[in-house]
């Protein structure tokens, strides 16, 4: 089960290689606009869970081997306002960067990585966002941030912008006139805040109805992930929560098990719970169970 983590940046290159993507028609687009000779950004919009990072990283592991000259960057941010670089031996082996694992290895800050790299991805760039309106970020550096890299693209760069929400929803908070000229240039226009709350509602409720569709679908998972499981389980956790990170993070619980059953839930839920709850009958811990990765 080491393959579970909820973060695609999290996998190892051997754990990456390891699974096959549901949704290859996504991968075979970004693959395309990465060899093409396009001049435009791209920005991914999607709920969380929806594979947008794991989906860049398998691009970015099969364009990498196939061009040697294309040297990626990919800058990371969290929810608690950590920021990084993705380590490039999560994308190819040192043996395929060859001398552009050298390149990495000699930039000292991000303005080295900018002017060597070709193609720069900005991932979750929306927890970015949400520093700037909780004040932790300087504006002024946040927007020529992105102007510089909106200027590459016009040298031939590619630019590949992953959110969770539209940043125009962001820019009605900070009221900076910057945002009037970049925006536009990802297709967005300003947005009326609460036309965009009921948007983002209706599309997280169909995004999660559709990833993944059915339950047959949804049992790739477990082949992709290499879980066993028994068919109890497996259809108690569709019941509950069909989303991908829901499937991550329950049989995270799970480590050490070859195969879990319907008595290991059991279990586990009995040493989660108060105290007070173990003594109740038995259906209590399976609504327990049924209702624990809706939180």
């Amino acid at each position: 089960m080491s393959l579970l983590v909820e973060r695609a940046e999290d996998f190892d290159l051997e754990s990456l290689r390891k699974i096959t993507p549901i949704n290859s028609s996504f991968i075979r687009f970004l693959e395309e606009y990465l060899l093409s000779d396009d001049r435009m950004p791209i920005f991914l919009l999607g709920p969380k869970g929806s594979g947008k990072t794991f989906g860049i990283m398998k691009a970015l592991e099969t364009s990498v081997e196939r061009d040697k000259k294309l040297l990626p960057v990919v800058f990371t941010y969290r929810q608690d306002g950590r920021s990084g670089i993705l380590d490039p031996l999560k994308l190819a082996s040192p043996e395929t960067w060859g001398e552009r694992y050298y390149v990495y290895n000699s930039c000292c800050n991000r303005e080295d990585l900018l002017n060597n790299a070709n193609v720069i991805v900005e991932d979750d760039i929306h927890y970015r966002f949400e520093a700037l309106v909780k004040g932790k970020e300087s504006p002024e550096v946040f927007v020529e941030d992105l102007k510089r890299s909106l200027e590459e693209v016009y040298h031939g760069k590619k630019f590949i912008l992953v959110s969770e929400d539209l940043l125009s929803s962001y820019a009605e908070k900070l009221k900076i006139d910057e945002f009037d000229e970049i925006l536009p240039r990802f297709g967005e226009l300003p947005l009326d805040p609460k036309k965009y709350l009921k948007y983002r509602n209706k599309r997280n409720y169909l995004a999660h109805r559709e990833i993944p569709i059915s339950y047959e679908e949804w049992l790739n998972l477990f082949d992709a992930y290499h879980v066993e499981a028994d068919e109890p389980v497996k259809e108690f956790l569709y019941s509950s929560n069909s989303e991908p990170r829901a499937f991550v993070r329950f049989f995270k619980l799970f480590q050490q098990k070859e195969r879990v059953t319907i008595d290991d839930l059991a279990k586990k839920a009995l040493e989660i719970l108060p105290k007070k709850v173990k003594s109740k009958e038995e259906q209590r811990v399976y609504e327990f169970l049924f209702h624990f990765f809706r939180l």
